[in-house]
């Protein structure tokens, strides 16, 4: 079981974020929380969650991220998510092959011209 400890992420400065755990239900779901913004609505929020089946294990996560204006209140908010779904037979090193082509997935310029320009490719 992995250590229910501070995250650290990146943000598009490449700059660390540090995420505290907020709630940690062994064996389950976990809740962390960007803290450097003092308005508890404008914190950004990350989760994950495993579950089992009797074939396959689910990890699903998502980020949230809050906008604020100049009165500190909430104008809109941003959305990640991810889903895993791993047969249980899969081996270690099919898992990691996974986790490292959805990683580079994420990070194509097709996938970024996507998410921040609306553009599709041709």
């Amino acid at each position: 079981m992995a250590d229910a400890t501070t995250l650290s992420l990146l943000n598009s400065a490449a700059a660390a974020v540090i995420y505290y755990p907020q709630s940690i239900v062994s064996g389950g779901l976990c809740t962390y929380v960007d803290r450097t913004n003092p308005s508890e609505a404008g914190r950004s929020v990350g989760s994950a969650l495993v579950t089992k089946s009797a074939t396959t294990r689910k990890v699903t996560g998502k980020l949230t991220l809050p906008v604020l204006d100049a009165d500190g209140k909430v104008t809109r908010t941003l959305l990640g998510t991810f889903a895993f779904a791993v047969p249980l037979t899969a081996t270690n090193t099919e898992k990691l092959e996974l986790l490292a082509r959805v990683r580079s997935l994420i990070d194509t310029a097709v996938i970024t011209a996507m998410v921040q320009h609306g553009e599709s490719p041709w």
